[in-house]
């Protein structure tokens, strides 16, 4: 881990600089900017104290690593969740075979087994109409188109979230040649 030092300021505020920072230019947050000295002078500044380092590793994420990590859940959370939508989409009504085929391969079966068959069929809707299973396949359809536009917007919010503060430039800092 790279020691820390203190960079004062003409505010009175002291800046946290590391020794890989020497000679880039840093921003107070008065709006100065403030060259770190070089390296050989560096070690002249005060030493960061070490009880203001928690040890969690999370003292050098700024905002922009913040807003990336809620990204990061975000699209994880979205992801999922049109994940488990598409696994349970509305699955589309079987088109009705003729009434003379059906007959022909019921004449074919057993009692036992037309008997299991009619079970089977009532189970799956054979009380309702073609009309009533169309219309309610239609609705369940329209259902999952919105909740699938909404995970795949949620999905997209997530996704500026981690791609935005990549884009977003803090302040330069210029090296002297």
């Amino acid at each position: 881990m790279a020691t820390k030092y203190l960079l004062p300021c003409t505010c009175g505020k002291k800046i946290p600089v590391e020794s890989r920072q020497a000679g880039e230019e840093i921003l107070c947050d008065c709006g100065l900017h403030l060259t770190a000295p070089t390296m050989l002078s560096m070690r002249k500044l005060e030493p960061l104290p070490s009880e203001s380092i928690n040890g969690t590793g999370l003292e050098s994420w700024g905002a922009r690593q913040r807003v990336m990590l809620v990204g990061c859940f975000i699209l994880l959370g979205f992801v999922a969740w049109a994940s488990v939508l598409f696994l349970d989409r509305p699955e589309p009504p079987v088109p009705e075979i003729d009434r003379e085929t059906i007959a022909s391969q019921v004449e074919r079966f057993s009692p036992a087994r037309a008997w299991r068959a009619w079970h089977i069929q009532r189970a799956l809707g054979l009380d309702r109409s073609a009309t009533d299973r169309v219309v309610a396949y239609e609705e369940q359809a329209s259902q999952y188109h919105i909740w699938l536009t909404v995970a795949a917007c949620g999905a997209l919010v997530g996704l500026g979230l981690i791609v935005i503060p990549l884009l977003i430039r803090g302040p330069t800092t210029t090296r002297p040649d």
